[in-house]
């Protein structure tokens, strides 16, 4: 009876130690995957963030390319412009020679001239 008993301790310790051990390995398996779920949270949110800031980039370049074709449009017609008004310099001295009432005429000529090429509205 006695090795019973001996058995019956040793199978009980044995069983208590097994309880524990697998309390403590579910302890760890919770806290490993709250860390996998925060983990995946994590990523989640870092690839979220990223493709933001991929269409943020996307759409600063698009304005980039716009003003620079902007510039070039506007320095086309900075250089019309003073073209233009060489043009007109020219004209003016000229029509100081010929009068005030050839000069009117000659302006008003260039005007529209350069109005219909550059179709602006008056």
């Amino acid at each position: 009876m006695c090795k019973v008993g001996y058995f019956d301790n040793a199978l009980e310790e044995t069983c208590s130690s097994q309880r524990e051990r697998i309390h403590l390995l579910e302890h760890q398996l919770a806290a490993a995957n709250e860390k996998l779920k925060m983990a995946d949270l994590s990523a989640s949110k870092t690839r979220t963030e990223y493709e933001e800031q991929k269409r943020i980039v996307c759409e600063l370049q698009d304005r980039l390319a716009n003003t620079e074709l902007q510039v070039i449009e506007g320095e086309k017609l900075r250089k019309k412009l003073h073209n233009t008004i060489l043009e007109l310099q020219g004209t003016f001295e000229y029509s100081v020679e010929c009068g005030p009432c050839c000069l009117m005429i000659m302006l008003e000529q260039k005007l529209l001239s350069f109005l219909i090429l550059h179709q602006l509205k008056l």
